[in-house]
């Protein structure tokens, strides 16, 4: 509704329960994206979930080169590290961590190339 899209239902992996709010914001014209999926057996979070399900944004999304960046996260909060071939690529890592369920925060440490 009005560009909010709401996710229900149930995934039995944290990471499905990622990869389908990330795909969700993926949707030209979504402004927000609330991830309401319940993942059964309940699961416990971490750090190395969160830092999984970031490889496989960056793995899925065509604009980024995932060799390029290096990740860190720590209680919720991901720093990035890399070389980006472009401002609009160092843009897309960022955003599609600040999309990726459970990140509380992000340094975006990433350098263009110069020309």
């Amino acid at each position: 509704q009005q560009g909010v899209v709401t996710l229900g239902g149930y995934q039995d992996a944290l990471a499905k329960k990622r990869l389908a709010g990330l795909v969700a914001w993926w949707v030209p014209g979504v402004a927000d994206v609330r991830n309401e999926i319940a993942v059964v057996p309940e699961e416990e979070d971490s750090d190395q979930e969160i830092l999984n399900s970031i490889r496989v944004a960056f793995d899925k999304d065509k604009l980024v080169d995932a060799l390029r960046f290096h990740v860190e996260v720590l209680d919720g909060h991901v720093t990035l590290y890399g070389l980006a071939r472009s401002e609009a690529e160092r843009n897309m890592a960022e955003e599609d961590v600040w999309m990726t369920w459970g990140v509380l925060g992000v340094d975006n440490r990433v350098e263009v190339e110069s020309p």
